[in-house]
């Protein structure tokens, strides 16, 4: 194996994102040829991180915005990248010996297309799900409805991401199980979930297979948790910190519970992210950190991350923070009992009993380094090279 071309319709902003960078940058350093096309950045925009990553850039603002409008009305993208753009593409494919694909939705390109192109050319697919767009016939985070079981026919909730006006999800779900199909009988497809509850739900679903690779935290994270030994936090009280890049997310963010969380604990929480609905008295409020040494440092000043999001499959914040030597006080979901491995994270299971939970925090010991090596980028790169191993020929 000589060259893989990752795909991901974000390069600077998301998990999946991290995730795709932090897998190129090990494939590098270990002298395979590593190269990515990506659909846009914010507001259709190019991505900063274009040019660092030479990576091809295959939607335009207002292409996006057309694929936007026509997934809201059809069901599906419609408008390819342009001519210059799918031929940049198309070199790639070609000169690729596996192609990585992570999440392909979300207005980049009609996805199925990008699959047929694939295919036609012959080049083994490795495709990672950080979400369960691949399982339905519309969304890509049903969260608890499990519509795909009976193939997404009617949708109940269109307002699920990515929202639609009209409701085609039960003939899309056949049209991306009939593409699915036909993909693996002409080229090697390994399926790959990103949380090991995933994979069992893709199998309930129809999708046989699938391996597990849990995400890592990216290179800089992980250096600096490696320089700097956790501090030990069993002494004093608990510190509390949420994070969230958007605080106005409802699927991610209770409002009402981290005011309910500030009260229990007043002064020791620290909430990070942009756009805050309104102040919450006796806490202490930051904008958006994306600088990872900050992040890190913030982290190593406190001792629990509250988790509330119910729409996450494999959270690198709970990752992030474990790695830092936190302790995780969680809502209870599939995403968090992925780490019932640890005493370290703890699990809510009723809305009524948060305050109990934060009042009856303390800190405890960091997870060992043994554990923590779970989460190095090295451990996922060298699982992903495993897959890419098993799809090429012998």
């Amino acid at each position: 194996m000589t060259d893989v071309l990752q795909i991901n319709v974000r390069l600077s902003e998301g998990g999946a994102a991290g995730v795709a960078r932090t897998l190129h940058d090990g494939l590098r350093a270990r002298g395979i040829g590593a190269r990515f096309a990506y659909g846009y950045a914010k507001g259709g925009a190019p991505s900063p991180l274009e040019a660092e990553y030479d990576a091809i850039r295959l939607a335009s603002a207002p292409r996006a915005a057309l694929n936007l409008l026509s997934h809201q009305i059809v069901g599906t993208e419609l408008i390819n990248p342009s001519r210059p753009q799918r031929s940049s593409l198309l070199r790639e494919v070609r000169k690729s010996d596996v192609v990585h694909l992570h999440a392909i939705h979300s207005y980049m390109m009609p996805p199925l297309d990008l699959l047929a192109m694939i295919a036609e050319e012959g080049k083994p697919i490795v495709w990672t799900m950080h979400d369960q767009w691949a399982m339905t016939g519309r969304c890509a985070q049903p969260g608890t409805c499990t519509g795909w079981e009976g193939g997404c026919d009617p949708c109940p909730f269109l307002s699920a991401y990515p929202p639609a006006k009209i409701d085609r999800a039960g003939s899309v779900f056949v049209a991306r199980r009939k593409a699915i199909d036909h993909v693996r009988s002409t080229v090697p497809l390994k399926m790959v979930a990103c949380a090991s509850w995933l994979a069992d739900e893709m199998e309930a679903g129809g999708f046989s297979d699938v391996s597990t690779i849990t995400n890592s935290v990216d290179p800089q994270f992980w250096s600096l948790a490696q320089d700097q030994a956790p501090a030990n936090k069993v002494e004093g009280e608990a510190r509390f910190l949420f994070m969230c890049r958007d605080l106005r997310d409802r699927a991610k963010v209770d409002w009402e519970l981290l005011e309910e969380i500030a009260r229990v604990a007043p002064g020791r929480l620290t909430i990070v992210g942009d756009n805050a609905p309104s102040p919450i008295a006796n806490a202490s409020m930051l904008g958006a950190v994306t600088a990872r040494s900050e992040m890190y440092r913030l982290m190593r000043e406190h001792s629990h991350l509250v988790f509330s999001s119910a729409v996450d499959y494999y959270p690198l914040t709970v990752v992030e923070a474990l790695t830092a030597g936190l302790s995780v006080v969680a809502a209870d979901s599939k995403a968090a009992r992925e780490f019932g491995w640890t005493p370290n994270v703890v699990l809510v299971e009723d809305r009524a009993r948060w305050a109990d939970a934060i009042s009856s925090a303390v800190p405890v010991r960091p997870i060992s380094r043994t554990e923590v090596t779970r989460f190095s980028p090295d451990r996922m790169v060298d699982d992903y090279m495993g897959v890419y191993e098993s799809v090429l020929p012998a």
